[in-house]
C-alpha cells in the first residue's frame, strides 16, 4: 500500500482514480483489470495505456506485483502455509499462486524463496586493519564481491581510487551540460519497477526505455546490477539487459562508443565465467579486447583495467596461473598509473597519507 499511495501522489486524476480502486480491492479473489475499470466507472481502454505510461507497468502487472510483494513478505516473516498466503493475496489456490510467484521471482517458487529468505546472511568481510588498501580489496570491489557498506568504506579509504572509478564511468555516463544525478536516478527508478517482473518483460522495458536516455546511465546501472547479482542466472540476465541498451546509446556517445561496447562484452564475459560457461566467456573477453584495440588512444583506462581483472579470473578457472597473474598485474598496473595521476592532481592540503 505504501507503493500505491506514493504512486497516487504523482499520478493524474484519472489514473489516481484507478489506484483508489486498486487500493480497496487488490486482494479480492475476483479482482482483475476488467473489475477495476467497472469499479472506476470508466470503460475507456486508452486509460490503460495512460496508466502504463505514467507508472511504467500495465494495470495487470501492477496488480500482480503488489500481490507478489505481500506474498513474499508473508513467506519470509510468517509461518502461514502457502495456500493460506495464496488466499490472503487474492489467489484461489496454492497452485495458481505458485505459478504467479515463479513468474514474478525468476522461476523460483514460494518454498524455495522461503527457505532462502530464512537462511542466515553471510558475514561481511572484516574491515582492513591497515590504513592502506590492498590490491585484493580493489579486485573484490571491481568484481562486485563486496557488500555495499564495505564498498562505501573502501571508497573512503582509497581517497581517490573510489572517486576515480566513479568519475571514470561518470565521464562515460554523462552528456555535456546535463545534470549528473538525473539519468542515474531514472535508471534506479526504472529498475525498481521492473525488478519483480519476468525477464522477458524486463527486456522489453529496457529496449523501450534505453532510447529515452541521453547518456548510458541505464547501461552502467545494469552492469553494476549484474556484478552484484547473488546468483549466476541473475548475473547473466542482467548482463543481457545491459547488452540490450548498447544499440540505443552508441549513436549518442561519439568517441566513447567503443568503450561502451568493450565494457558490455566484459560484463557479459564475467557473468558467463561465473556461470561456468568458460568458452563463451573467453569469446566475450576477446570481443572486448578487440574493441579496445579499435578504440586506440580513446580506450578508457578503467574499462581496460576492469577487463584485465575479469580475464584474470577466467584464467584462474582454467588453472593458467601464470597468465592470470600477468593479466591481473597489467590491470592493477593501469590502476596504479591512474591513481598516481589523481594523487598528483590533489590539492596540497589533502591528507598526508591518502
Amino acid at each position: 500500500m505504501e507503493h500505491v499511495r506514493a504512486d497516487r501522489e504523482r499520478a493524474s486524476v484519472l489514473v489516481a482514480r484507478l489506484l483508489d480502486v486498486i487500493a480497496q480491492r487488490i486482494f479480492d479473489g475476483d479482482f482483475d483489470v476488467a473489475a477495476m475499470l467497472r469499479a472506476s466507472g470508466r470503460r475507456d481502454k486508452n486509460l490503460l495505456t495512460r496508466f502504463a505510461a505514467e507508472l511504467g507497468l500495465t494495470p495487470g502487472v501492477y496488480i500482480m506485483t503488489a500481490r507478489m510483494r505481500l506474498g513474499a513478505r508473508l513467506l519470509a516473516e510468517t509461518k502461514l502455509k502457502v495456500w493460506e498466503i495464496a488466499a490472503e493475496v487474492g489467489y484461489g489456490s496454492a497452485d495458481s499462486f505458485s505459478r504467479a510467484f515463479k513468474k514474478w521471482n525468476d522461476d523460483e517458487g514460494p518454498t524455495a524463496f522461503r527457505k532462502a529468505a530464512r537462511s542466515p546472511a553471510p558475514e561481511p568481510p572484516p574491515p582492513s586493519p591497515e590504513s592502506a588498501v590492498s590490491r585484493e580489496q580493489i579486485r573484490r570491489a571491481l568484481a562486485g564481491d563486496l557488500p555495499p557498506e564495505s564498498a562505501e568504506e573502501l571508497s573512503g579509504q582509497l581517497y581517490g581510487l573510489g572517486d576515480l572509478v566513479r568519475s571514470g564511468y561518470r565521464e562515460l555516463a554523462e552528456a555535456p551540460g546535463q545534470p549528473g544525478p538525473v539519468e542515474p536516478a531514472m535508471a534506479r527508478d526504472l529498475w525498481r519497477w521492473i525488478e519483480p517482473l519476468p525477464f522477458e518483460v524486463q527486456l522489453q522495458a529496457v529496449e523501450k526505455q534505453a532510447p529515452v536516455y541521453e547518456t548510458p546511465a541505464l547501461f552502467h546501472h545494469l552492469c553494476t546490477l549484474s556484478l552484484e547479482a547473488r546468483d549466476d542466472r541473475r548475473a547473466l540476465r542482467r548482463a543481457a539487459l545491459a547488452l540490450a541498451c548498447v544499440p540505443a546509446v552508441t549513436e549518442r556517445l561519439g568517441k566513447w562508443s567503443l568503450n561502451i561496447f568493450a565494457r558490455a562484452w566484459a560484463i557479459a564475459g564475467y557473468a558467463q565465467r561465473r556461470a561456468g560457461q568458460l568458452e563463451a566467456a573467453a569469446q566475450s573477453f576477446h570481443a572486448a579486447s578487440e574493441t579496445l584495440e579499435l578504440a586506440g588512444d580513446r580506450a578508457h583506462p578503467v574499462v581496460t583495467a576492469e577487463l584485465c581483472i575479469y580475464q584474470a579470473s577466467l584464467e584462474l578457472e582454467r588453472d593458467n596461473y601464470h597468465l592470470a597473474d600477468e593479466l591481473a598485474g597489467r590491470g592493477f598496473g593501469i590502476l596504479d598509473q591512474v591513481v598516481e595521476r589523481v594523487l598528483a592532481d590533489l590539492p596540497e592540503d589533502g591528507p598526508d597519507e591518502p
